[in-house]
């Protein structure tokens, strides 16, 4: 069966500025990826290296290689198969955005190319699996409180207590959630160091497996990933 695709209308812009672009434009940023040494992993450093050549357009052809290298890998289809898919769905609703097919078929041949790249499939699954867990943390907020201590008859205020709640908010296969959690001053405190252990860690993993390994490495969710 052949795949169905239904293109949203960031993605019809996108292509129709990648179109616009022409096999010249998208054929010379073939060439500068396809000469890296030591291909790049993160979507920033992969934008980087496109904006050097395309800056007007480097952010919408990046969107776009990764969104389609995804696809590739979620539905098992090779690139031949997106990129009919994606034609049909043009051919459907290109005009919305002025995109012909002839414009789309002028650069389908270098866009599979570029697709198929080692920096784009490794920045494309370093997305996926910086992300492949059961429960994604969406946003952190830490609430501190101040709560008044009453007399026994409740007309005047004695005293206070100030707490901390953690608010999580996460979503998950079922949904988003949101849960809270008190903390005091100590909790705190240890959650701060914790965070700047975490990061100290991932510099040091980083410099270990590129000093040492000479291996690309991404942090997840450095820069936002690009997003």
């Amino acid at each position: 069966m052949s795949l169905q695709l239904r293109a949203t209308m960031q993605q019809l812009v996108d292509l129709k500025k990648i179109a616009e672009l022409g096999v010249d434009n998208l054929g010379n940023v073939f060439e500068i990826l396809q000469s890296l040494t030591n291909p790049t992993l993160g979507p920033q450093e992969l934008l980087a290296v496109v904006s050097e050549l395309l800056p007007d357009d480097a952010e919408c052809l990046v969107r776009q290689l990764l969104s389609l290298q995804g696809l590739m890998r979620q539905t098992g289809r090779p690139v031949d198969e997106v990129m009919s898919g994606l034609r049909t769905a043009i051919e459907r609703e290109g005009a919305d955005v002025g995109l012909n097919l002839t414009e789309w078929d002028n650069i389908v041949d270098i866009l599979k190319q570029l697709v198929q790249q080692q920096c784009v499939r490794l920045s494309a699954t370093a997305i996926e699996l910086a992300y492949d867990y059961a429960n994604l943390l969406r946003r952190t907020k830490l609430l501190t409180d101040i709560r008044p201590l009453f007399n026994e008859d409740a007309d005047s205020i004695e005293g206070a207590v100030v707490s901390y709640t953690l608010r999580l908010h996460y979503n998950s296969a079922d949904g988003e959630h949101e849960l809270s959690v008190a903390l005091d001053q100590a909790d705190v405190q240890d959650l701060v160091a914790q965070c700047n252990r975490a990061l100290k860690k991932a510099a040091t993993s980083r410099s270990l497996m590129v000093d040492k390994c000479g291996i690309a490495v991404t942090v997840s969710g450095e820069a936002n990933d690009g997003n």
